[in-house]
């Protein structure tokens, strides 16, 4: 995370991880703000992508097949 930069970008980039690493805290069922109620698990995404998601066979956000997605899991 030190090398993200400064600014708008950099803002994004923290944001992004915050919801991988806080899915929960920031989109789960129990969000205050019912417009951010995106998942009805109580799991994090670093909870199964492990190391970040760049842990090979520990769910990989990279260099996986294409076109899955927990959206599409009927378990989440």
């Amino acid at each position: 995370m030190q090398d993200i930069p400064q600014g708008a970008q950099g803002d994004r980039i923290r944001y992004g991880a915050l919801l991988l690493s806080d899915t929960y805290a920031q989109l789960g069922p129990d969000v205050k703000n019912s417009k951010m109620r995106y998942t009805g698990s109580t799991l994090n995404c670093t909870s199964c992508h492990l190391d970040g998601g760049t842990k090979q066979f520990g769910l990989p956000w990279m260099g996986g097949e294409q076109g899955l997605s927990a959206i599409q899991c009927s378990r989440w």
